[in-house]
């Protein structure tokens, strides 16, 4: 009997742990992204944590120390809008690139860590996706090339 309490009470806070998680928004959803730089080019698979709600999208990559290679953050926005990006308590360096609703990749820059003047997109973008910087360089990835979530 006691034992069956004991694993009733485990399951019951495995629960309430796993709910309190989700609800705190603290459970990331990754996903695999391909970019396709080209005819001339192989296309490449990263995988992204999904920023959808603005709470998230607030949050970003703020108070993390590390972005394993090949992994990023894709800030999804539910219309075309000039994007507006800043820093604050994010110390890894990052690069950011613009999207347009098509997937068409509009612009790269550079961002400097725990820097907070703003980096806006040139023209009205529904993504931007962040990696490490220097990651766009290192892989041969331009303004114009194309992305897609797959499912």
């Amino acid at each position: 009997m006691l034992k069956n309490r004991a694993i009733f009470i485990f399951f019951a806070l495995m629960l309430f742990a796993g709910s309190f998680a989700a609800q705190a928004g603290s459970v990331p959803v990754y996903r695999e992204m391909v970019i396709d730089r080209g005819p001339e080019k192989s296309e490449l698979c990263i995988r992204v944590q999904l920023a959808i709600t603005a709470e998230e999208r607030n949050q970003g990559l703020m108070h993390r120390t590390f972005l394993a290679e090949d992994t990023g953050m894709l800030f999804v926005f539910g219309q075309d809008q000039i994007l507006s990006f800043w820093m604050k308590d994010t110390v890894i360096p990052l690069s950011i690139a613009f999207i347009s609703a098509d997937g068409r990749i509009l612009e790269i820059q550079e961002m400097e860590p725990e820097n907070q003047v703003p980096v806006h997109s040139s023209a009205p973008a529904r993504y931007a996706l962040e990696m490490n910087r220097g990651w766009f360089d290192q892989k041969g990835v331009v303004p114009g090339n194309r992305f897609r979530l797959n499912p």
